[in-house]
């Protein structure tokens, strides 16, 4: 990749061109890491506060398993109410 010119724009920010080897030519622009980690942070706590939704939701679906387990449900049934395969329900139960 071939850089065809840098300019800097209004803001500061390093502008560049590049032409590639199969003629495409790209843009890109430099932004300061500090910018960066204070634009992306709230990405991050995004991505984090699904994970903790998805762990509630295991954790939820582990529980009402297990319920139905101790009140003679089959592993079957289990698994289509609950929504997870059999095979989770068995090692969630030890059964």
């Amino acid at each position: 990749m071939k850089c065809l010119e840098t300019r800097t724009t209004p803001e500061g920010f390093k502008r560049r061109r590049y032409r590639t080897a199969s003629n495409v030519i790209q843009r890109t622009i430099e932004v300061p890491l500090e910018l960066w980690d204070r634009v992306n942070s709230v990405g991050r706590q995004r991505d984090r506060a699904a994970e903790v939704m998805r762990t509630i939701d295991k954790q939820s679906k582990k529980r009402q398993a297990i319920a139905l387990r101790k009140n003679g449900v089959e592993r079957s049934e289990v698994a289509k109410a609950v929504g997870v395969s059999v095979r989770t329900v068995s090692r969630w139960t030890n059964a």
